[in-house]
């Protein structure tokens, strides 16, 4: 024996306490290999502690229970590591019959193991004594073999599944699993030779806390470097665009400044988290590229992307991982929207123009939102207000005249600039009675206005629409009417 029961008790000791403090640090994360490694902690701080009790004991009862709660906890641990391994490797665990089967063999063994040597407590146990120091060995027996093949099945099955699934991933994420397996496998190697030392005190305990430590730094430290440096290499972490790349699993590998502001992610993100709380992300999975739109509203300021969405593959097809990439196209998305406001929209009176009265004679043709209540206005002699008083007094005649139909008018009525001279009104509502009263409410209004001591009249005449395509022909009747209106005749309006 190369040291006592009590320097091994404290060795053991804070070993557990490691394995403990990393324990409360994995509750923090929320993920499923993080609950799954929170379970590991606990089960190996359980069988640390048990090992504990049965090291600094020399009470019979004390050493057994300390010896069956590690025995038991053991199985927990390598459970533990099997689900912690499908989740790694992106297995969707499911409540199958196999399942099922693993979850009632693990819970029988438990039963079967603490029952057996705590009914049978002369006949379980062996004590013997080694330089004063008193041990305990457990009887062979039917369930201490069945214990130890339910353990090493556990154990095969997750080192197995990591092989195998690393030769199933493009390159670049093979050793991220190979690791874990050759460090499993190491794990075998030095737990056969340390159970093989004959020694009282069983040193192959101290293997466990270091597999939990390791899992929890492989899992917290490790980052897929090969997609990650290329991506770092091409993607400054400041760069304006923001851009994020997710691996194979759909867990977020790099993440840079400006999306971390944005959308409020982070490396301990997933894709599916992303995807759903940006539903504008409509991604085809047939396509390997594509391009989409965003508007985006952050910080009271509204910005617009263009999304480029890439599938990562290797040369044989298989996924590295998915990368977004947002350009900024703010400035001329605005400019562009601008331009198509001014080719909508007159500069001078702030009403539609002849080219967004066209798109709207289209989509009433589409819709056939008929009939339509329409009325056309213009200044008489804006011509000779222009000559004798100014441009800027006929400009203001003009303006006049279209804010008087805009205030009149509903929220879903147009008013349009069809020329220099005439202001269209079309109500959209087709009650007719309704539309009578917004031009009764005109004619009245349109009286008594001046600008700068200048007596200003206007004339108008209504039509109604019930053909699109006869739309122009009413227009020009109307037209027509209005120019046989005599000045003075027409409804007259004073700007202030």
């Amino acid at each position: 024996m190369l040291v006592g029961k009590e320097v091994c008790a404290g060795i053991y000791l804070t070993l557990a306490t490691v394995v403990a403090m990393l324990f409360f640090r994995s509750l923090g994360r929320d993920t499923k290999q993080a609950k799954a490694v929170s379970a590991i902690f606990a089960s190996v701080s359980v069988a640390m502690i048990g090992y504990v009790l049965y090291l600094a004991s020399d009470d019979f009862y004390l050493m057994r229970i300390g010896l069956i709660a590690t025995y038991v906890s053991i199985i927990w641990v390598l459970s533990f590591l099997n689900i912690f391994v499908l989740y790694y490797t992106g297995q969707k665990m499911v409540k199958t019959r196999s399942m099922v089967g693993v979850s009632v063999m693990l819970v029988l063994d438990s039963v079967l193991f603490v029952s057996h040597y705590m009914v049978n407590i002369k006949n379980a146990f062996i004590e013997y004594e080694v330089s004063g120091e008193h041990f305990l060995l457990c009887e062979k027996s039917y369930a201490l073999y069945i214990h130890f093949i339910v353990c090493v099945v556990f154990l095969l099955a997750a080192i197995a599944n990591l092989y195998i699934y690393s030769f199933k991933v493009a390159k670049v994420y093979r050793w991220k699993y190979l690791t874990i397996a050759i460090w499993l496998t190491i794990f075998v190697i030095v737990d056969t030779i340390l159970r093989m030392y004959n020694s009282p005190i069983d040193y192959a305990m101290l293997a466990y806390p270091v597999l939990a430590c390791f899992v929890y730094f492989y899992l917290y430290r490790y980052r897929s470097g090969g997609v990650q440096s290329a991506a770092q290499a091409l993607f400054v972490e400041e760069m304006n665009a923001p851009m994020m790349l997710f691996n194979h699993l759909g867990e977020a590998v790099f993440v840079n400044r400006r999306a971390r502001e944005l959308f409020n992610i982070d490396t301990e993100s997933l894709e599916s988290e992303f995807l759903k709380n940006n539903k504008y992300l409509t991604i085809n999975p047939m396509l390997d590229d594509q391009e989409l739109e965003a508007t985006i509203n952050s910080d009271n300021s509204i910005y617009y992307f263009k999304v480029h969405y890439n599938l990562l593959k290797d040369k044989k097809g298989r996924k590295i991982g998915t990368m977004y990439l947002y350009e900024d196209v703010t400035e001329s998305k605005k400019a562009m929207i601008l331009a198509e406001f001014n080719a909508d929209h007159d500069f001078l009176t702030g009403t539609y123009t002849r080219n967004y009265f066209n798109k709207y004679k289209e989509e009433v043709r589409t819709s056939g939102k008929l009939p339509l209540h329409c009325a056309i206005y213009s200044v008489n002699d804006l011509s000779g207000i222009n000559e004798s008083y100014g441009v800027d007094i006929g400009d203001k005649a003009l303006s006049r005249l279209a804010w008087l139909l805009q205030q009149y008018s509903g929220a879903m009525d147009l008013v349009v600039r069809t020329s220099g001279n005439e202001i269209l009104l079309i109500i959209t509502d087709s009650n007719e009675k309704k539309a009578q009263d917004v031009f009764a409410r005109i004619d009245r209004r349109i009286a008594g206005y001046e600008v700068e001591d200048v007596p200003i009249t206007a004339r108008g005449s209504q039509f109604t629409v019930t053909d699109i395509d006869d739309f122009e022909r009413d227009l020009k009747k109307a037209k027509n009417n209005t120019e046989r209106l005599k000045e003075g005749k027409g409804r007259m309006f004073r700007l202030l």
